[in-house]
């Protein structure tokens, strides 16, 4: 394992590496020797590391700490975000998932545009049948951000989802 300090996930051909510590210059230690680790085990294993894709979220940043510049691949600069999209999902430093839950939202919104303009060619199986093939699986697959995000957010997206009932109900 070449991470050491720190957790590493991997999915295919994404991965990601999370680090922690109290103190933001150990951090940036530890989180620099592990990127060194991750390039050397790229070059030494024939892979491809693109470190231009690289980037670094902080996620519990209490003292503000500038962490731009510290972090680096190589002679490559990691950019500093505040959201990155991980195999499908919007994350933010704040782990509120609000990009997340928009992104769904219009998505469930044109979908509803599409079940709106085609309930005057189909009957109801086949609009249920096209609900289930394009809302269900985002309801499905974020289920997991969707239970945890804030009461306002929930209640934009049921509002949405309310809508796509009246359209089906016709």
């Amino acid at each position: 394992n070449f991470i050491t300090n720190g957790e590493n996930f991997q999915f295919a051909d994404d991965s990601a590496s999370k680090f922690a510590h109290k103190n933001p210059y150990n951090l940036i230690q530890i989180v620099n020797e592990n990127l060194e680790n991750i390039r050397k085990y790229c070059y030494n294993n024939h892979l491809f590391l693109n470190e231009s894709k690289c980037k670094v979220m902080i996620l519990n940043n209490k003292g503000n700490f500038d962490f731009n510049g510290a972090f680096k691949i190589g002679s490559e600069t990691l950019e500093i975000v505040t959201e990155y999209k991980y195999l499908g999902f919007l994350i933010d430093d704040k782990l509120m998932f609000k990009s997340q839950v928009n992104l769904i939202n219009n998505k469930i919104l044109a979908c509803n545009s599409i079940l709106n303009r085609t309930s005057y060619f189909f009957n109801k199986q086949t609009m249920i049948l096209i609900y289930k093939s394009l809302i269900v699986p985002y309801i499905i697959y974020y289920k997991s951000v969707l239970l945890k995000v804030s009461k306002s957010l929930k209640n934009k997206l049921q509002n949405t989802l309310y809508h796509t009932e009246a359209i089906l109900n016709n």
